[in-house]
């Protein structure tokens, strides 16, 4: 159920429709999806963005306290 509730925010999130061969996922479009985390440094940064739609940017520091209160 979960599962369904994800594909479904993804493709409303990406503007996908249900019609007109638009159904397909960014991947199955030959598209590269990542669906894991990845570290991202300031080198890499523009490239990711440049190869995904869709980019979720966590940002935090070791040093940040802020960071640490909303930690698991």
């Amino acid at each position: 159920m979960l599962e369904k509730i994800k594909l479904k925010k993804l493709k409303e999130m990406l503007g996908l429709e249900a019609s007109e061969n638009k159904e397909s996922l960014p991947q199955e479009r030959g598209q590269h999806v990542i669906s894991k985390p990845v570290k991202v440094t300031d080198g890499t940064f523009m490239e990711v963005v440049r190869k995904n739609p869709l980019v979720v940017v966590d940002c935090w520091a070791p040093w940040c306290a802020p960071c640490h209160m909303v930690a698991p």
